[in-house]
């Protein structure tokens, strides 16, 4: 049910090489109006990460004296490693919590060789909260709730407005509709789930 990596990251990646000069870095990131470029070595493998935020503190912290040798300053020196990394199969959930864990903005996808395929912003992930209710609520339908028999969700119904999702309706046993909560959550664009569903025998007339 989650989307991947691959879903949301931009493929069109712009990389410096450890050696790449302080200005040159600085222009990549203007020019291409980005705020972080992955670092590779003479391999091209991703090893570190230069974000605008670090030329600016390298401007901060050096003295009036010392700026001229900022000319020197390579993304070697500038950049943030071990980087933190995702494959394109990564489920954007599992993304966003390496994000926030490691408290970054971005993540380099790389290959099974470690070789860069793309980058990962927070707005990239942001992009599956921007999912259609209708389209949440036809994967919940389909996926969860039809998915199961009718006998277990009865007359379990699902409504979505703004990525919140009301559950409600009969089942016969609490477990699966436990179950399909749980499974709720993990679709994408769900941003809480209200659990109305009334356990126990339900009634025929």
């Amino acid at each position: 049910m989650n989307s991947k990596v691959r879903d949301v990251m931009t493929r069109d990646v712009v990389a410096v090489h450890l050696y790449t000069p302080f200005k040159d870095i600085a222009r990549t990131l203007f020019d291409r109006e980005i705020s972080a470029v992955p670092v590779l070595d003479d391999s091209c493998h991703v090893t570190g990460i230069v974000c605008a935020a670090d030329l600016v503190e390298q401007q901060a912290l050096g003295s009036a004296s010392a700026r001229p040798r900022v000319r020197s300053v390579s993304a070697q020196t500038l950049m943030t490693s071990p980087v933190v990394t995702v494959t394109a199969d990564t489920d954007t959930a599992t993304a966003a919590r390496l994000m926030y864990r490691n408290a970054v903005k971005h993540l380099p996808v790389v290959s099974d060789t470690g070789r860069l395929v793309g980058i990962v912003s927070e707005k990239d992930l942001l992009t599956v909260f921007l999912r259609p209710d209708l389209d949440i609520q036809d994967e919940i339908v389909r996926t969860v709730i039809l998915a199961e028999p009718e006998s277990r969700l009865s007359t379990m119904t699902v409504r979505v407005r703004d990525g919140i999702v009301l559950a409600s309706g009969h089942a016969a046993d609490e477990e699966p509709v436990r179950q399909a909560i749980e499974q709720i959550r993990a679709v994408d664009g769900v941003i809480e789930v209200i659990d109305r569903v009334e356990i126990g025998p339900v009634s025929v007339s």
